[in-house]
């Protein structure tokens, strides 16, 4: 009898073996890393989500409060494309061991670090952010529920012409559970998606057409550097469409009023767009010999805008320079 207990508990113990490295032995079904990242080295995915486009709101600060109730310093919405990959460690890999080799590649690909918080600076309910991600694949849900140990967490961007992306990484040792207790990685990227080509192609004839209509037109077609009112190179055709219309309507007196969103503080702001009208109208006047007398300049800030401030969609179209008809 002692021989066959001893055997069945061999049985019962190959079986939870066989059955925990089964577990672990693949990523899950339809999951992949994210073309930008590279998981760490013997990583699997054990949770995975991914939309083409979907709002997402990042933690940009500590919770002050606790994980039932979360008062995140800060947060900020955005929308685009939204990966969620939850990656299990190798076994014995500590959580700083992992975050460092996220913090490096983050950096090796130019990421500006937006936020960055360890252990218990971080506060409480990090690990909630996962929670969407989790419930789709069953047991995963239950992961960081109690007895996180070590945890790390970056937020990230990497500013491009074409879109911003925004990786925001939460590494943590689980302890609870001898199943499922190791290191894991809460990977979301968002990836911003530009603004409709066909509103920033502008011509003389449309633009002449809505101010007939409305008595303003708004050009999303002039680009300035961040915080900057130097004009970008790339902004040439539109002002060449301004210029045009400009010369084909002579009785045509306009302002250049220039608009931004709601980052920074209020006068900053009137001061940057008033600088961003002046620069247009100057090229205007230099380059193309439109008399000054037909054109004045105003910064309006933030006051004027035409989508929330609350995504990064609604701050790219409220970052514009309008002509309105005097």
């Amino acid at each position: 009898m002692k021989m066959l207990s001893t055997l069945q508990s061999l049985i019962s113990f190959l079986i939870v073996l066989l059955f925990s490295t089964a577990l672990f032995a693949e990523d899950v079904k339809g999951s992949k890393d994210h073309p930008m990242f590279s998981r760490y080295e013997g990583s699997k995915i054990v949770a995975y989500q991914s939309k083409d486009f979907d709002e997402y709101t990042a933690i940009l600060g500590a919770n002050k409060g606790t994980q039932y109730e979360v008062k995140w310093e800060k947060t900020e919405d955005y929308e685009g494309k939204v990966s969620r990959i939850l990656y299990r460690a190798p076994n014995g890999r500590s959580s700083l061991e992992v975050f460092r080799n996220y913090e490096t590649e983050l950096k090796n690909n130019n990421f500006e670090v937006l936020f960055e918080c360890k252990k218990e600076i971080c506060g409480q309910a990090f690990f909630m952010m996962a929670q969407p991600v989790w419930k789709e694949s069953g047991w995963v849900r239950d992961v960081y529920a109690t007895n996180v140990n070590d945890q790390r967490y970056i937020a990230a961007k990497l500013k491009l012409d074409e879109g911003d992306i925004y990786a925001f990484i939460y590494v943590s040792e689980h302890t609870f559970m001898n199943s499922l207790t190791g290191t894991y990685v809460h990977m979301d990227i968002v990836e911003m998606k530009p603004m409709d080509t066909a509103m920033v192609k502008v011509d003389a004839e449309a633009m002449a057409k809505d101010i007939t209509t409305t008595g303003h037109v708004a050009i999303y077609g002039i680009y300035f550097d961040t915080a900057k009112a130097d004009i970008k190179p790339e902004s040439k055709a539109s002002i060449d469409e301004i210029a045009k219309l400009l010369k084909e309507k002579p009785d045509l007196n306009v302002f250049v009023v220039g608009h931004t969103d709601n980052k920074g503080e209020v006068q900053y702001n009137m001061d940057l767009s008033h600088k961003r009208a002046q620069a247009v109208r100057d090229e205007l006047v230099n380059t193309y010999g439109i008399n000054i007398d037909r054109l004045g300049a105003v910064g309006m800030g933030f006051f004027g805008p035409v989508a929330t401030n609350r995504t990064e969609q609604g701050r790219a179209l409220n970052r514009r320079v309008e002509l309105v008809e005097f």
